[in-house]
């Protein structure tokens, strides 16, 4: 049998040298930047603490919207918001129910803007949570077997609100009828002329076309 001899390199390598990759160049590309992190790729992102993140959220300049919280209620408003949430829940007395959920006061044009003209915490009447927004009610745990997200609802089921309660805007004028009061916006001859309309439809669209030039919500 011919035995072979062992291989050995043509070339000798320098001396204290390592040996060299071959020819094939790499064809992955590193990390790009995520986007939303300013630069920061994967390897240098930081996971931060919940405590953090809170620190990181108040830290952050305030913005002045005024859609929830408002300016403030003046001892009018006081007044009058007592005595509309005295009269219970609009909706359910509309549809012949039981009011079973806590009550709150509705604006229709957001809260008040701080102009001198802004009639915001007026245009207001009494719901429950449960035909105010389902979804974001406070149900207490006695009454959550009653819970239905698909009611009629101003921020829910709005459609079927319309339907089986009426229009918002109509809502509120017949609710200062039960509270034996004039609404600001109105003058003493339109109020009159409201009175004297004998349909809901009638009704419905006097209220909308008084309210429409403020954007009713």
């Amino acid at each position: 049998m011919k035995q072979h001899k062992p291989l050995t390199r043509k070339t000798p390598l320098a001396s204290k040298s390592t040996l060299k990759r071959s020819g094939f160049k790499a064809t992955a590309k590193p990390l790009k930047s995520v986007q939303g992190f300013k630069g920061q790729g994967f390897s240098s992102f930081k996971q931060k603490t919940y405590e953090e993140l809170i620190e990181q959220e108040r830290k952050k300049p305030k913005a002045k919207n005024y859609g929830l919280k408002g300016k403030g209620r003046s001892d009018d408003d006081i007044k009058l918001h007592s005595a509309i949430v005295a009269t219970g829940c609009f909706g359910c007395q509309a549809q012949g129910k039981q009011t079973l959920f806590p009550l709150r006061i509705h604006h229709l044009l957001g809260r008040n803007k701080g102009k001198a003209s802004d009639v915001s915490e007026k245009v207001v009447l009494c719901l429950c949570d449960q035909c105010h927004d389902p979804e974001a009610a406070l149900i207490p745990s006695d009454q959550k077997r009653f819970h239905n997200l698909t009611a009629a609802s101003v921020h829910g089921n709005k459609k079927l609100f319309r339907e089986v309660v009426g229009d918002p805007s109509w809502c509120v004028l017949e609710t200062y009828k039960i509270i034996g009061r004039q609404p600001e916006w109105l003058s003493p001859n339109q109020w009159y002329e409201y009175f004297q309309l004998q349909s809901k439809t009638e009704q419905e669209s006097f209220a909308i076309q008084t309210l429409s030039y403020r954007s009713v919500g």
